[in-house]
């Protein structure tokens, strides 16, 4: 049935509410809900009609008609479709988040030679798969090691990797780990060439880069 629309002042709409006009909140305009409600006639939007009804002005029906078009068109659809996902942002590496002093001063309580396991301060990335002693856990590249530095025959630099993996250092003094993921980048960055050891040099705030011979622990085990 079509609605017939009323032009109430505010200070009346409880008078107008009482007679049996109703409110349209999309619209924004009171109504009669059916023709031939007399009562409602003096707040009618154009003369009654001859049969005693409510009548319309072809202007207030274009105007609830867009009205009621840009009411739908607010109106969220039951199955609406899915908003395309914003592009992946590429997220910034640990070593990125914090700053350089940060990551020197955790090296510097890492890497010394009183921290357990860490045969004075070495480290290096062994190139095989090995074991873990520490936490009973396969290891392998690019997991950085703890190392033993020796002097070989002619002068050659022996690299013992030790089964024992770095992080645990940094475990045991409760390192962050999103700041031990940075100090970890760093020191994979320094030990990138193959057959290389590093010792971090609190001193100069950098690490010493060796390269010599990589063996396993088990076979100098007794020497």
């Amino acid at each position: 049935m079509e609605r017939i629309w009323l032009d109430v002042p505010f200070r009346e709409k409880d008078q107008a509410k009482t007679l049996g006009a109703r409110w349209d909140a999309v619209v924004q305009s009171w109504y009669a809900p059916h023709p031939g409600m007399t009562a409602l006639h003096r707040w009618a939007v154009s003369p009654p009609s001859r049969d005693g009804a409510v009548g319309e002005d072809p202007a207030v029906q274009r105007a609830r008609r867009d009205a009621l078009r840009a009411a739908a068109r607010r109106t969220p659809l039951r199955n609406p479709p899915k908003p395309r996902s914003a592009p992946k942002t590429k997220q910034p590496a640990a070593a990125e988040v914090f700053g350089y002093e940060q990551i020197s001063a955790v090296l510097s309580s890492v890497l010394t030679p009183s921290a357990p396991g860490a045969y004075g301060g070495w480290i290096t990335i062994p190139p095989w798969n090995w074991f873990c002693h520490m936490c009973d856990s396969n290891a392998h590249p690019p997991d950085i090691a703890v190392a033993q530095v020796r002097r070989a025959r002619w002068g050659r630099t022996k690299i013992v990797c030790q089964p024992y993996e770095w992080w645990h250092d940094f475990q045991r003094l409760e390192v962050p780990q999103r700041l031990r993921e940075a100090a970890e980048a760093t020191a994979r960055e320094v030990l990138s060439r193959p057959g290389s050891a590093a010792m971090w040099d609190a001193a100069q705030q950098r690490f010493d880069v060796i390269t010599g011979n990589q063996v396993n622990w088990r076979g100098e085990r007794g020497r």
